[in-house]
Parts: C-alpha cells; structure tokens; sequence
C-alpha cells in the first residue's frame, strides 16, 4: 500500500521542522560559545587594565626606594616616605577607578557586616559601641566586602564604685 498524499507531506514537513531545530540548536549552542569566548575575554581586559595600574604604582613605589637607597644618610627618610605615600595614593586611587572602597570605621557605631572587633576598650569620651581604633582598614568591593576593618570598640566602664577595691 501506497503512502497516501496528505501523509508524504506531513513526513516532508516533519523533516523540514527537524532541519530547523537542528539549526536552531547548533545556533543557540554557537552564540553560547561566543558569550563564554567574550565573558572570558572582557575578564581578561579588566585584569589587564587593573594589573597595568597596579604596576605603575609598584614601579612609583620601586623608585621610591631605589632613591632612597642611592640617598643613603642625606634626607632619604624624607623622600623615601614621601614617595611611598605617593604610591599609597596611587594604588589606593586605582582600587577605587576598580570599585573597592576602604572601611576606616573610627568614630562610627560598630557594624559587624564590615568589621571585626577583637577587643573592648572602655572608654568615657565616647558612647559604647563606638568604633575607637582601627587595627586594619577594611575593604569592598562593589559594595560587597572583601576583608572587614579589624577594630577595637568602646565599652562602658561597669565596675560599681560602691565596691571596695582589693
């Protein structure tokens, strides 16, 4: 028996729909690849861009040294420490150009989502909780942290005075 006119179309059909979503899955799986190629590729361009900044600021702070050293016992304290801060500057300025931000809490209420107390300090000047040194500056980066502000807070003095001391 002879395949019927209306049934040799629908197998035409069939096989033209499955030429299509071969091709349409061969698509999706080649734009794929050129996302992941261009992802990887965009990452590559940040680091590069971050990293020749970051060298400049380590060939700034390289100099510095080298100076001092050739300075030797004339004001190289003096250039040496004002060539480090121009390179503090520096790399602390292409952090920000990165997005990352420096947490220095002093003065400020305590907040352990940025920072890390490890001690208690009492204190009569400020209010307990209150950030009063600043062990190690804390960082972010796009708002998400990527090492917290060691820190010492303010605590409140709560020996009794009516107890004699012994």
């Amino acid at each position: 028996m002879a395949p019927t006119a209306p049934a040799v179309e629908h197998k035409a059909r069939l096989a033209e729909l499955e030429r299509e979503l071969m091709s349409a899955l061969a698509e999706q799986e080649n734009i794929r690849k050129r996302m992941r190629r261009e992802r990887d590729e965009a990452v590559k361009r940040a680091v590069g861009c971050f990293a020749g900044e970051l060298l400049d600021t380590f060939e700034r702070l390289n100099t510095s040294i080298e100076d001092a050293c050739m300075d030797a016992g004339k004001a190289s304290a003096a250039s040496l420490i004002a060539g480090v801060r121009a390179s503090e500057y520096s790399l602390l300025s292409a952090l920000a150009r990165h997005g990352v931000r420096r947490i220095d809490p002093i003065g400020q209420r305590f907040d352990p989502r940025e920072q890390q107390a490890v001690y208690l300090r009492i204190e009569t000047t400020v209010s307990e909780g209150t950030v009063v040194e600043v062990l190690q500056p804390g960082y972010l980066l796009h708002g998400r942290l990527v090492r917290p502000a060691i820190v010492a807070v303010a605590a409140a003095d709560n020996r009794s005075s009516d107890h004699p001391k012994t």
